[in-house]
């Protein structure tokens, strides 16, 4: 069993072994990049090499994709049939195999689990990492969240598209949600964690996919960015994460985030 509204400082694969089957209603998260150290600067190295104290960010693709499928076996398991993953995945054209990652993860999910992908949404970031001093490649302004589902409720997992009519031909029509999102990069200046998502991303998604009064959990919770979207939403979270230095922070952000709900 799990407490809800918490982080739980530890491997979400610890976390995940004492949630019962079926019991969260949607996950939001973003892994680790896997970015190589080698394409870093100077400067980003020693920001990157003091961030990522406890984790080896930089695995050679198989194992990387080794390492999330792992998780997302977890996460088939703890999903209610009906429910939702967003998942938030960084890509590079720095080199070839950070260029090939994001692809070879989600092949393998859907390959080797009973979870397929329902959806796509381009998150389109005001700063997003440029690429003008490539000859050939260019200018990223997006990333990708992959929506997965169970296989077998690809056509009756949960999304909050109300009806608004029916055709003359006796179809249903529903609301426009558009596969697209605008949401800044990030909150605030983290002075601890450079590549967090923004609150904005995060309450676009549980408003697509969320359940006023369901579970929410976010397996690299980094630094309580879906917890403060979830309680705005009216929502109970779960967290985990492995740097006790940005459970701390996060802790401070939710406690000042619920004594500003609380005033309003």
């Amino acid at each position: 069993m799990t407490e809800l509204n918490k982080i739980y400082c530890e491997d979400n694969m610890v976390t995940m072994s004492r949630m019962e089957d079926k019991s969260i209603q949607t996950i939001i998260t973003s892994p680790p990049y896997n970015k190589s150290r080698a394409s870093l600067t100077e400067r980003a190295l020693k920001n990157y090499e003091a961030h990522y104290k406890e984790f080896d960010d930089r695995k050679e693709n198989e194992e990387y994709v080794e390492w999330i499928l792992a998780r997302f076996k977890e996460f088939e398991r703890i999903l209610k049939d009906d429910g939702v993953i967003c998942f938030n995945m960084s890509y590079s054209t720095d080199e070839i195999r950070m260029s090939e990652l994001m692809w070879l993860v989600v092949a393998a999910v859907i390959k080797n689990t009973g979870l397929t992908t329902a959806d796509c949404i381009v998150w389109k970031k005001k700063n997003a990492t440029p690429n003008n001093v490539s000859p050939n490649k260019m200018t990223r302004i997006v990333e990708f969240v992959f929506i997965f589902c169970k296989r077998d409720h690809y056509e009756t997992f949960h999304c909050n598209k109300r009806l608004t009519g029916v055709s003359s031909k006796g179809q249903n029509i529903y609301e426009s949600y558009y596969n697209i999102i605008q949401a800044m990069n990030n909150d605030e200046a983290c002075p601890i964690h450079k590549a967090t998502f923004s609150t904005s991303l995060c309450f676009q998604l549980l408003d697509r996919y969320g359940v006023k009064g369901g579970l929410v959990y976010d397996p690299f919770m980094g630094t309580g960015t879906l917890a403060i979207a979830a309680l705005e939403q009216k929502m109970a979270f779960v967290g985990s994460e492995i740097s006790e230095e940005y459970v701390n922070y996060a802790e401070r952000r939710i406690k000042n985030h619920s004594k500003q709900l609380s005033l309003w």
